[in-house]
């Protein structure tokens, strides 16, 4: 009888061990799957942030793109990029059809061209005539004296604009020497020119 009772109690106990071993690996596994289920919403979640970033990024890149290229555009400035000077024009188009920087005492007029690129409306277009070294009425030689000074204003916003220049002599002529033409946009200098007064040969 005692070992009957023995082996029931045996049984028993080993019934309530499978029990509770099943039960301890029941929620082991429960627990592994909670902790995946929230490990994938925490991945869930922080890929569409990351995304939105780089949407974020990649829209502030493409903006900065955009204003670079217009800024770019923004600040094309006039520019002079050419100077002719001449002692005859073309009186109906302005235009120097006799270039040189040579002149005598007995010309009339120095007629110089100056060619402005990206020119835009109200450019204050200057040329300043210097006596650089010149031999005065009296024998003195005169140098770095101004003598006149013309301003030509663009009308409109162009890609090209010549603005003509005409100087004229002095009622004693001009002087023997080395004159200089400095040009000027909007009072910011640009560019010096030379020309040289001789006798006829």
């Amino acid at each position: 009888m005692r070992w009957l009772v023995a082996v029931v109690a045996a049984l028993v106990m080993t019934a309530w061990m499978t029990s509770c071993c099943c039960r301890s690996i029941q929620q082991g596994f429960q627990q592994g799957v909670q902790q995946a289920q929230a490990e994938a919403e925490v991945a869930g979640d922080t890929a569409p942030s990351d995304a939105s970033g780089a949407g974020e990024d990649s829209s502030a890149a493409d903006t900065g793109a955009d204003e670079g290229a217009t800024d770019g555009a923004d600040t094309a400035e006039p520019r002079l990029v050419d100077i002719t000077v001449g002692d005859a024009i073309n009186p109906e188009t302005n235009e120097i059809i006799s270039v040189t920087d040579v002149f005598w005492p007995s010309d009339p007029t120095m007629h110089l061209a100056a060619l402005v690129v990206d020119a835009e409306g109200g450019t204050v277009v200057t040329a300043e005539l210097i006596a650089a070294a010149v031999e005065a009425e009296d024998g003195s030689i005169v140098t770095n004296e101004p003598l006149m000074s013309l301003d030509v204003v663009v009308d409109e916003d162009v890609e090209r604009f010549t603005a003509f220049f005409d100087f004229g002599a002095p009622d004693q002529g001009w002087w023997l020497g080395e004159y200089e033409c400095d040009f000027y946009l909007d009072g910011e200098y640009e560019t010096t020119t030379e020309m040289v007064v001789v006798l006829p040969e």
